[in-house]
């Protein structure tokens, strides 16, 4: 009877504790890691590579590039290996545009600062955040 109630207890215990682990390959080292709760991430694993830290709404990506969507976790991670600024007055949503065999990145940006670099590197319509 003792193992039972053993058994009731950890049960919950074991299903909560759990992460949904998930990556996926983005393409020239690049990667989305949604390691569950709010730790959803597009890290790279070379040395040059760049970073959008969690939390990531959304993104989608191409041969060239990635755009994501963000909410930040606050405060950052020590993890990352920069501490971006936010102006969390203005909103708490930003955009990050990444060009992936460049390593360059711009983000965190407003809507409008999106939009705006969109349109001047002439990404394509059709390319969208789901």
């Amino acid at each position: 009877m003792r193992l039972f109630y053993l058994f009731l207890i950890s049960v919950p215990y074991t299903t909560l504790s759990c992460t949904s682990d998930y990556t996926k390959d983005l393409g020239d080292g690049y990667f989305y890691r949604n390691e569950g709760g709010k730790i959803k991430d597009i890290l790279c694993e070379k040395k040059e590579g760049v970073e959008v830290p969690a939390e990531i709404l959304s993104y989608n990506y191409n041969n060239d590039l990635i755009i994501a969507k963000q909410k930040p976790k606050l405060p950052q991670d020590a993890m990352y290996s920069k501490n971006y600024l936010y102006n969390i007055n203005q909103t708490n949503t930003y955009y990050w545009i990444l060009y992936k065999k460049e390593n360059v990145l711009f983000g965190p940006l407003d809507s409008l600062e999106y939009e705006g670099l969109r349109s001047k590197f002439k990404i394509p319509s059709n390319f969208q955040l789901p």
